[in-house]
């Protein structure tokens, strides 16, 4: 009789513990969602800063075709140096992107039509994108795209 007891209430235990690591299961995978829903939020929360800009709007669109790659880096190179894109960038994002000498973003302008993508290192990479299209006086559209590891 003894044992039939002790039966049934490990085969309780062993019930409660099964559907703990089904809900815990369940949890871990939306919380990987989350985390990409919040990375976008990131992305589009600056690039919608920077596109509704005029400075960084001029900056972009005016740069010329050799220039496009220092856009963003921050040193003298950077035709949006004086406008302190890099500094709005970098004041925008969490500190864990921005450690200086392991930054973990990186910006690519191009032109519409002629657009190729950046080596980048990392095991998760994000991106997302916005076209610059004018700032009154001239009409060359860019992508402004962020990657994010």
């Amino acid at each position: 009789m003894n044992k039939r007891g002790f039966i049934k209430t490990l085969e309780a235990v062993l019930a409660v513990l099964i559907v703990f690591i089904f809900i815990f299961s369940l949890s871990q995978k939306g919380s990987s969602n989350n985390a990409v829903q919040t990375m976008k939020d990131m992305q589009e929360g600056l690039l919608s800063g920077i596109s509704k800009d005029d400075k960084f709007r001029s900056c972009i669109v005016s740069a010329t075709k050799e220039n496009l790659p220092f856009i963003g880096v921050g040193n003298e190179q950077d035709p949006c140096f004086e406008e302190g894109l890099k500094d709005y960038i970098t004041n925008s994002l969490p500190s864990r992107f921005v450690k200086q000498g392991d930054e973990r973003y990186r910006i690519w302008v191009c032109d519409v039509n002629d657009c190729t993508l950046p080596e980048l290192s990392g095991k998760y990479v994000y991106t997302s994108a916005v076209i610059i299209s004018s700032d009154l006086q001239d009409y060359k559209p860019r992508v402004f795209r962020i990657w994010m590891w």
